[in-house]
């Protein structure tokens, strides 16, 4: 019979010590792996459609995230737009995937965690469409991470498109002049706004400010609106502001506005009229912003009484549209809209007026030229002008003088001139 060695003590010490300076030397490795989870589309709509998701990351280690909706059928990514949270979206103006439904943010702070996704996509036309939802990391030179990738394949069927997003100002009345009595002018502004498409929750914002556009200098006053009535600012530092917020329960209608403003000094006071939609997450719902620029001078002396009507001043805004959110921090939901509405106002109205200020024919982009090699500029010869002399300055009439600054023939009874205004010395 053959013996077996005993296994000795020693040997077995050894081996203990071995694999725990293993454990200790070789480091834990996690792999850099994504998810998608909460995926929410709906499986029959008109365009725009709107999808959310959950992306989660592990181990991100520095690199940055990404994700997007892709067309299957064509390997593109589908036209559109899309907002993050808590990291927000960089901007792809710019870029080849500008209006394009993709998304990447900067390094997340923490390894791990999750990204609330959320695509408006366009399509052109009514048919069914196999969309793919994808989640990566990627490196700082841009390249995927390997073995990061997340996929969720889904199908939409787009029967149509849906009502354009619009706002009008129609029938604005106000007063041309309003009389300063005690110390306080009154005027009551009022107008019609027409709305269509307005995506169910979203609001519509009204408020009247100083010029220029942007200034965020709402007018003192108060609003109310018909058939919805404006949501109260009672309680916000734009309680006694000309800004009405309502939330119409139809996505197309009419609103009946009026404004009671308060002037309290004598002076032409520049205005404007905005009406804005959007929602609570501060995005401008695109094609759906209004102007209106009048008038009113403060006086001490009672006129006529007159009024006037001016034109609307459309504005194109494209943003992503996202879903209603609830109050933040025991704050009401109606304080919420106010805040953003107030920013969003300002934010339009700046981009209005560059636009004014740049308006002009659209230009197609185009390659620059390569720039020429400098040399020194060429001379240019100044053409002496020939011809007969000025005919002489017939001297003035009787009762007649000229302007001693633009030559202007005035009455010589005159102490300034009719012309450029100036005084006579």
């Amino acid at each position: 019979m053959k013996k077996v060695a005993a296994f000795s003590p020693s040997l077995q010490a050894t081996s203990v010590i071995l694999l725990v300076l293993i454990m200790i030397v070789i480091p834990t490795v996690h792999a850099q792996t994504t998810t998608i989870t909460k995926l929410q589309y709906p499986r029959q709509a008109l365009s725009p459609v709107t999808i959310t998701f959950t992306a989660g990351y592990l181990d991100i280690g520095g690199a940055g995230l990404a994700f997007g909706i892709r067309d299957q059928d064509t390997g593109n990514w589908v036209k559109g737009s899309g907002t993050s949270t808590p990291d927000s979206c960089q901007s792809t103006a710019g870029t080849q995937y500008a209006n394009s439904a993709i998304c990447w943010t900067k390094p997340p702070p923490t390894s791990s965690g999750t990204e609330d996704a959320s695509f408006t996509l366009a399509f052109d036309s009514t048919q069914e469409y196999s969309l793919r939802a994808e989640v990566w990391m990627f490196g700082t030179s841009g390249n995927t991470v390997v073995g990061s990738q997340s996929y969720w394949d889904f199908k939409i069927s787009v029967t149509g498109q849906s009502a354009p997003s619009t706002t009008a100002i129609t029938n604005l009345q106000y007063p041309t002049q309003a009389v300063l009595q005690n110390g306080v002018a009154q005027a009551t502004v009022t107008f019609t706004l027409d709305y269509t498409g307005l995506p169910s929750g979203d609001f519509l914002a009204l408020g009247i400010l100083y010029q220029p556009h942007g200034s965020g200098n709402y007018v003192t006053g108060s609003g109310t609106s018909t058939p919805d009535s404006c949501t109260s600012t009672a309680g916000t530092k734009y309680a006694n502001s000309a800004l009405c917020v309502a939330t119409p329960s139809s996505s197309s209608g009419t609103e009946s506005v009026s404004f009671n403003l308060t002037f309290n000094s004598t002076q032409q006071n520049a205005l404007y009229l905005v009406a804005v939609m959007g929602d609570k997450s501060g995005n401008v719902v695109s094609s759906a912003t209004s102007f209106s620029d009048f008038t009113i001078s403060v006086t001490t002396q009672t006129a006529s009484p007159t009024t006037a009507t001016t034109a609307t001043t459309p504005l194109t805004s494209t943003t992503s549209e996202a879903t209603e959110a609830p109050g933040i921090g025991g704050i009401p939901s109606n304080l919420l809209i106010v805040a953003v509405v107030v920013a969003v106002i300002v934010i339009v109205g700046v981009v209005f007026l560059m636009r004014r200020r740049a308006a002009g024919p659209k230009m197609q982009e185009i390659t620059a030229p390569a720039e020429p090699s400098r040399g020194p500029p060429p001379r240019m010869e100044v053409p002496r002008v020939t011809g007969a002399p000025p005919a002489p300055r017939p001297s003035p009439g009787q009762g007649f003088k000229y302007c001693v600054h633009c030559g202007a023939t005035i009455p010589a009874v005159v102490m300034f001139c009719t012309k450029c205004g100036k005084k006579q010395e």
